[in-house]
């Protein structure tokens, strides 16, 4: 087993070589010095490994629990290099790929194009822009609504937006559907005081 002692004391030698700690965790020391964290697992009878970054980026009791956390996809019948492939591409489908890949269908004027473009880009694209769109929920986009509200740019907010996210926002919409002095429950979404109150003035957002 590892210490973090034993760790430091590992040297280069001219080619690469392992040093193992307990249930298949292992380190590679590279000739340049580098120390990389490795688990070796089977899947469906197949041997694998998963890289768990390196030392001391990544500490012994990290490593140890990034490992524990690979055997646990794995008595769950899930192969873990296979998940982590699935997390990343999950991570790169931020609502701004999206976005923009909404930008380039539309047609509209040049002109049209570019005014949302400069839009988003002010006021989303740093947050929650960058977020995978699954983990957005109704607070990201209230409060892009509220820097909005608060730089006094009523016709960015009354785009018109459609979100579908797991478990947040369903829609955002340029005006309310009962009335422009309609009031939402907290837990539903909620009225953004101070907004011009005209039909292109006024948004909320709807969730689930």
């Amino acid at each position: 087993m590892l210490t973090d002692t034993a760790l430091k004391l590992l040297k280069p030698q001219g080619k690469l070589y392992k040093r193992g700690d307990e249930k298949c965790l292992f380190v590679i020391v590279r000739p340049d010095g580098a120390l990389w964290w490795r688990f070796k697992y089977r899947f469906q009878g197949r041997e694998k490994q998963l890289s768990l970054g390196t030392y001391p980026d990544t500490s012994l009791k990290l490593a140890r629990e990034k490992r524990d956390d690979a055997r646990r996809l794995l008595a769950a019948n899930v192969d873990p290099s296979v998940n982590r492939q699935i997390e990343k591409a999950a991570r790169s489908h931020t609502f701004e790929t999206v976005a923009r890949e909404w930008l380039g269908k539309l047609q509209l004027s040049p002109d049209t194009v570019g005014q949302l473009r400069h839009r988003l880009e002010t006021y989303v694209f740093l947050h929650p822009g960058r977020y995978p769109i699954k983990t957005i929920v109704a607070a990201d986009l209230l409060r892009v609504l509220r820097r909005i509200e608060a730089n006094g740019t009523y016709e960015t907010v009354g785009v018109q937006s459609r979100v579908s996210v797991r478990g947040g926002v369903r829609k955002i919409r340029s005006r309310p559907r009962s009335g422009p002095n309609r009031r939402i429950d907290a837990s539903q979404g909620e009225e953004f005081r101070g907004v011009d109150r005209s039909e292109r003035g006024w948004c909320f957002a709807e969730s689930h």
